[in-house]
C-alpha cells in the first residue's frame, strides 16, 4: 500500500507543478495513463482495505501495466535519446518485485 500512496503523492505533485497531463515529453497515451494513476492508485488503497480481493486484482493490474508502460518508455528512450542505458532501471526493478510479491499473495486469497 505504501507504493500506491507514494505513487499518488508523486502524481499529485507532478500535476501540481506541471498542470493536468504533465508528462508532455512522453506520448499522449502514456501521459493519459500516468495522469490516471492519480485516481487509480488511491482507489487501489481503498479497495485493499475494504475489498481485499478486488484490491489485489486492482493492485496487480496497476503494477503490471505500470511496469509495461515504463519498460516500453525506457526502451524507446534508450534507443532514441540516451544511448545504451535504461532510463529508470532501479524503479522498474522495484515495481517488478512489488508485482511478484502481490501476485504471490494474491494466490492464497482466491
Amino acid at each position: 500500500m505504501l507504493g500506491f500512496l507514494w505513487g499518488t503523492v508523486t502524481h499529485i505533485l507532478d500535476i501540481w507543478h506541471g498542470g493536468f497531463m504533465p508528462y508532455t515529453s512522453s506520448p499522449l497515451p502514456f501521459n493519459v495513463y500516468w495522469t490516471s494513476l492519480t485516481f487509480f492508485d488511491p482507489l487501489a488503497i481503498i479497495l485493499l482495505f475494504y475489498f481485499p480481493y478486488a484490491g489485489m486484482v486492482m493492485a496487480v493490474l496497476i503494477m503490471a501495466s505500470d511496469i509495461a508502460v515504463n519498460l516500453y518508455e525506457s526502451w524507446v528512450e534508450r534507443f532514441t535519446v540516451h544511448g545504451s542505458q535504461l532510463k529508470y532501471p532501479e524503479w522498474l526493478l522495484i515495481r517488478k518485485n512489488m508485482l511478484i510479491g502481490a501476485s504471490v499473495m494474491f494466490r492464497p486469497m482466491g
